[in-house]
């Protein structure tokens, strides 16, 4: 079959993984995504079954899009659901407070000091170079800053980005990779134990899929970070304020009771995380 992407998506004589492209790269990025059911019917035998897999497509109208695109219609296919759960994961909303005399980057600073091989995201290529060069000044003297940082996004060049990606599992002195939507699926590195987002990206299926670049490993315990702008943050309070007005009482009960058990939850995971932490040693740097 002719290859209709040399990216991320990958067709296997009857399965496709990162389904969830189909929809969100069709319309600009990759067209002939749009076609891609019909072009594989086309060449695998109508006895073979086609799988796609995906794990932060949200239920509805986006699952449901995608099936049909790959020719799934009505109950010619079955359905299965499964958590994407990351239990070993500990994630946290940081809002993102303007201060005078504090760079914006700051904030970014709180987290590299626990010396964690980190990924952070961003949504253009001049954000990441503006981190970059925050982070470049802030590395304690001594220390080779061409080791400790690295960028990865479209414009660096093939063999850069690879070499950068070997480096993330091999190289020690390699702390921090910054990185664009490129990074963001198909991307398997086993040391990676923080994922920071620098703002919020645009769908929660972006944020789920960023922070699973970290914790690959299942036997360590890793961060998922967003850094958002206070102002979004207080944006989402209102909505969930308005949308808990107009649900019925009962809505609103189960909603509360599911809210408080997801609070235990994470106060419990937390504090499993800052136990592990504790006994863990690791080389902290001085950033």
């Amino acid at each position: 079959m002719k290859r209709l992407s040399s990216t991320w998506l990958k067709i296997s004589p009857d399965s496709f993984a990162k389904a969830h492209l189909i929809r969100s790269w069709s319309p600009n990025f990759r067209p002939q995504f749009e076609f891609i059911g019909a072009t594989a019917r086309g060449f695998i035998p109508e006895h073979v079954s086609i799988v796609a897999l995906t794990a932060t497509c949200a239920p509805g109208p986006h699952t449901l899009a995608i099936s049909q695109s790959l020719g799934m219609f009505g109950s010619s296919y079955h359905l299965i659901h499964r958590s994407n759960e990351r239990i070993n994961m500990q994630l946290i909303v940081d809002p993102l407070k303007c201060e005078k005399a504090v760079p914006k980057f700051a904030k970014i600073l709180d987290y590299l000091r626990d010396g964690c091989k980190t990924v952070i995201h961003v949504k253009t290529i001049p954000d990441a170079y503006d981190i970059y060069e925050f982070l470049w000044r802030h590395i304690p003297p001594g220390i080779n800053r061409l080791r400790r940082i690295q960028m990865y996004h479209s414009l660096c060049t093939d063999d850069y980005n690879r070499n950068t990606f070997e480096r993330i599992d091999n190289d020690p002195l390699l702390q921090v990779v910054i990185v664009t939507v490129a990074f963001m699926v198909g991307i398997n590195c086993k040391r990676l134990l923080d994922s920071i987002s620098y703002n919020f990206p645009l769908t929660i299926d972006d944020f789920v899929q960023m922070m699973g670049r970290a914790g690959r490993a299942e036997d360590v315990t890793c961060r998922g970070i967003a850094i958002v702008p206070e102002k979004l943050v207080q944006q989402a309070k209102d909505f969930m304020h308005t949308y808990l007005e107009i649900q019925p009482s009962a809505s609103k009960t189960a909603i509360k009771n599911k809210s408080r058990k997801k609070k235990e939850d994470s106060e419990e995971m937390f504090r499993l995380f800052r136990l592990r932490m504790s006994r863990r040693r690791r080389r902290r740097w001085r950033w």
